[in-house]
């Protein structure tokens, strides 16, 4: 893992864009931290982003993190093979929504994309980033966001020619990587009269059907309470558009479910989930994904 300030030069001074936790492994965004306000807001940065100075600046960035093509030739297992020519996945931004997407992210190239199923993004998420950001308008709202991707999709492998029964594996190419199973974004409301904050959980898979509606869906859905979304969300739960499901942060944090969402603890987090690790102006505190500090223990 590694983190990464996105950031540029502004008049002497850094216009701070979004903090990207980058797996190295997977060679793809593990999650972002961008803020999402109304068109009017001068909020336009993440909370407390300038606590960090960027220090080493790299170049050629297109070049050096190269959107993926993903082929069924790809795959090494044969019927993985199978099963992946009826589901092509594409690279795209894990920010979708036009409105809620910054310019700036174009010079980016692959580093802030994932392998999305296409009915998902142009589905159910669409519809719920449409949401969103006519929820930020209208309501005036202003939200710090972290997304990020978790878990590995699977299919199923039958254990016998009459295909009776089956049990999931993971779908894995070329050198170990794998295609996420879950985009999510965090939504942490800056107004104190909000309440709880949310965590929307899209289902990455064009074989959800195989699942345990228990095995994906791992936290009680709440969609249906946040006023913004009723409209949008009549179709979270047709499989072919993408499920969708929204949860309280705080049980999500104790499903440990999810990898890069803060921890439900008052330990520090571990590197794999901070964003950007090295504050600058307070050497002594550790701060979690939304630059929150952290108590620690004694």
């Amino acid at each position: 893992m590694a983190s990464y300030l996105l950031a540029r030069p502004l008049n002497n001074i850094y216009e701070y864009l979004a903090g990207v936790c980058y797996n190295f492994d997977q060679q793809q965004i593990l999650n972002i931290h961008y803020a999402a306000a109304y068109q009017l807001s001068k909020y336009q940065y993440p909370t407390r982003l300038q606590n960090y100075s960027p220090t080493v600046e790299i170049l050629d960035i297109p070049n050096k993190f190269v959107a993926r093509r993903i082929k069924p030739t790809n795959f090494k297992n044969v019927e993985i093979q199978e099963w992946m020519k009826f589901s092509q996945y594409e690279n795209h931004s894990i920010i979708q929504d036009p409105n809620l997407y910054n310019k700036s992210y174009d010079k980016f190239g692959g580093f802030i994309e994932l392998d999305w199923w296409p009915s998902l993004r142009t589905g159910n998420w669409r519809l719920y980033e449409k949401a969103l950001r006519e929820h930020i308008e209208a309501d005036k709202e202003i939200y710090d966001v972290l997304a990020g991707v978790s878990n590995s999709i699977a299919v199923p492998s039958y254990e016998n020619v009459c295909r009776e029964n089956y049990t999931m594996i993971d779908v894995i190419y070329r050198d170990n990587q794998k295609i996420p199973l879950y985009v999510w974004q965090y939504l942490k409301s800056l107004k104190e009269t909000n309440g709880t904050d949310v965590v929307v959980i899209g289902v990455n898979s064009a074989f959800s059907d195989f699942y345990k509606e228990k095995d994906l869906i791992f936290c009680t859905d709440i969609c249906h309470q946040l006023d913004w979304l009723k409209s949008a969300q009549a179709t979270f739960h047709y499989k072919t558009l993408g499920l969708i499901f929204c949860c309280d942060a705080n049980e999500v944090k104790l499903s440990k479910r999810l990898e890069g969402i803060p921890m439900a603890s008052s330990k520090p987090i571990n590197s794999g989930a901070q964003l950007l690790p090295l504050p600058m102006k307070r050497p002594k505190e550790e701060y979690d994904d939304f630059n929150e500090p952290i108590r620690m223990e004694t």
